[in-house]
């Protein structure tokens, strides 16, 4: 019993077959697509939401155009759903008035609306895993190398992230300021951010527990 269960976490971490042959990759992307559209029915603020957008779409154009150079696993694409489900939902409302932040925010009596955080430092929880899956499959690190630069990956994904949110709350959005990024009024927002998706990722992939679950040695 335990070496079926083993062999079929081994099935779920093997590259996945390309998108035309993938029935759970090609429900994935429905899946994604659907909730997109859904959710971009009468967002909060039209200008924000294309805001927030603009890494979403490029991420997705990546994926679907270097599929086969990435040698991701379905247990990859699992992930990255979960993280843009997240994502997508925040962009609906505007991440500092989401109704699951706002519900948290009243069940732990705190100041703000902390969905943002918790997307942010699920970025780097849900992607650290894919980001290892590329270096150590195309790029043919190993082992602590792997994890490391992976880690360091996400980190600079962050910032970048934060960089393309600025500019394009700039020029779809100007005068709203901070407003416009979800800052609610802190000034370390960006590096609160930032800091979460790095904590995120070095949880995936020092935990032992999860490098035994996605079989690194």
């Amino acid at each position: 019993m335990e070496s079926s269960s083993s062999e079929s976490r081994r099935e779920y971490r093997t590259e996945a077959p390309p998108l035309r042959e993938n029935r759970l990759l090609q429900v994935l992307l429905a899946y994604t697509i659907l909730f997109f559209i859904v959710m971009g029915v009468n967002p909060s603020h039209r200008m924000e939401w294309l805001a927030e957008h603009v890494t979403t779409f490029a991420v997705f154009y990546l994926i679907l155009k270097f599929q086969r150079q990435l040698h991701l696993s379905n247990l990859s694409y699992l992930l990255i759903t979960i993280f843009f489900t997240l994502h997508i939902y925040g962009a609906h409302y505007g991440y500092a008035a989401t109704p699951l932040g706002a519900w948290l925010q009243d069940l732990f009596h705190s100041q703000r609306n902390h969905y943002d955080r918790i997307v942010h430092f699920s970025f780097g929880l849900l992607f650290a895993y894919p980001c290892y899956e590329v270096l150590t499959r195309a790029v043919g690190l190993q082992g602590l190398m792997a994890r490391c630069i992976a880690c360091a990956l996400i980190l600079a994904a962050g910032a970048f992230y934060e960089l393309v949110e600025c500019w394009a709350s700039c020029a779809l959005v100007p005068g709203r300021g901070l407003d416009a990024i979800g800052a609610q009024g802190d000034i370390w927002d960006t590096q609160h951010d930032m800091a979460l998706a790095l904590y995120g990722s070095i949880l995936t992939l020092s935990y032992p527990g999860w490098r035994r679950l996605f079989g690194d040695r």
